[in-house]
């Protein structure tokens, strides 16, 4: 039995619409795949901040060697430090409080 003309052109038809049905359906997986793993990596940046923020509070109620537990403190401390640093090395003549005029840099003369 010989294959006829008509018959090639179903088969032919029949083949692009299966090729069609099975890309949408691997489509639609690779699709739901990719969404699961973004769920999964939006649980793990979840889980990790909430972690990050457990530890924070744990260190925050530690007590200092010097008694305190409050870090707002120790970092007023550090920046109080940090600035008495910089007003040690600029030169003497920058650290005296100069006379500024109150408009200064608000008038701007345009009459020239």
């Amino acid at each position: 039995m010989a294959i006829q003309p008509i018959d090639l052109q179903t088969m032919y038809q029949q083949q692009a619409n299966i090729s069609k049905i099975v890309n949408t359906q691997q489509q639609a997986a690779l699709t739901e795949q990719m969404q699961q793993e973004n769920n999964i990596q939006k649980n793990i940046e979840k889980n990790q901040s909430v972690q990050k923020t457990q530890t924070d509070k744990t260190e925050a109620n530690k007590a200092n060697e010097d008694g305190s537990n409050s870090s707002d403190f120790n970092s007023q401390k550090s920046l109080n430090k940090q600035n008495q640093k910089k007003k040690e090395e600029l030169p003497p003549s920058e650290n005296v409080n100069k006379y500024t005029p109150p408009n200064l840099g608000k008038m701007i003369d345009i009459s020239s």
